[in-house]
């Protein structure tokens, strides 16, 4: 039975990747933030807007990912989106990671859950102190049970630009890392020396970081990540359609996902065909999403 192409979903994705199977090479950064994790190292993971970065993240965290480094593999990783802390105070912010954290670790499959109570419990009888005392707890009752974390803050940029913190907030941060079985894993567009520069008062939490440079992909990389993504189903692309993808695409993940979905909607709509002259279509829609 022939399947009609309209039915197929579109494997290309324009959104951050969240899929392990969507996600292509960055082995050598993977590793490299992976080893610095092991050793408790918080890591800086620095690239320019839609490198990539959100979906490096949330690759690093992976059980799977880790198990296959043999590295990090008893870490227990829970993220947070900066941009939501970006026009809170300190103390919201506290509380913000605080529960935050406790949700992810009950949730977490590698934790027991009598664990993720016990940590819930220490951090209610702590609730009458301030917001960091509570977090503060919540960190001391994971390291008494054991329970590693690794704290993803993505798009760190906006916590950094964040008015209504002061200096004393970032020193918080280094505290934790400090005194505790923790580690910080953070995505900016800007290095962790131009942080600083933004905010001198708070200097000694940038020097704690490894940094993680994110980059276009490698050539080879690329074709991976267009023809893979073809093969999961009964599509084929001619070679200069594919060549096309890859020149739209400038080695940038989020440029070849862009471009192959446009690709595979033309696809769909050419009745499962595509050809050379359809690249010019192909680049003229690839424009517009763009814009």
């Amino acid at each position: 039975m022939t399947t009609d192409p309209a039915d197929l979903q579109n494997p290309f994705c324009l959104e951050p990747i969240r899929l392990e199977a969507q996600f292509f090479g960055r082995e050598q950064e993977i590793r490299r933030a992976l080893r610095f994790l092991h050793r408790e190292q918080s890591v800086s993971v620095v690239g320019p807007a839609k490198i990539g970065k959100t979906s490096f993240l949330l690759h690093v965290a992976r059980p799977f990912v880790r198990a296959r480094h043999k590295l990090a593999e008893d870490r227990v990783f829970v993220y947070f989106d900066c941009d939501l802390l970006a026009e809170l105070g300190q103390g919201e912010c506290y509380l913000h990671i605080r529960e935050g954290a406790i949700r992810q670790i009950k949730d977490s499959k590698s934790v027991d859950k009598a664990v993720g109570t016990e940590l819930e419990g220490a951090v209610r009888k702590a609730g009458l102190q301030t917001a960091y005392f509570g977090l503060r707890t919540m960190f001391q009752a994971a390291q008494e049970n054991d329970v590693r974390l690794v704290v993803i803050l993505d798009n760190f940029d906006s916590l950094v630009r964040n008015s209504l913190l002061d200096g004393s907030f970032f020193s918080s941060l280094r505290g934790l890392a400090t005194n505790y079985h923790m580690a910080y894993l953070v995505a900016s567009q800007l290095s962790m020396y131009e942080l600083e520069e933004i905010r001198l008062e708070a200097s000694p939490f940038f020097n704690i970081f490894a940094k993680v440079q994110l980059d276009q992909l490698e050539p080879a990389e690329s074709l991976e990540l267009v023809c893979t993504s073809l093969k999961r189903l009964p599509v084929e692309f001619p070679d200069s359609v594919i060549g096309h993808i890859l020149n739209l695409g400038s080695n940038r993940p989020d440029r070849l996902q862009r471009a192959g979905y446009v690709a595979f909607q033309l696809w769909q709509e050419n009745g499962g065909s595509l050809r050379s002259v359809h690249c010019g279509e192909i680049s003229r829609r690839f424009e517009r999403c763009e814009a």
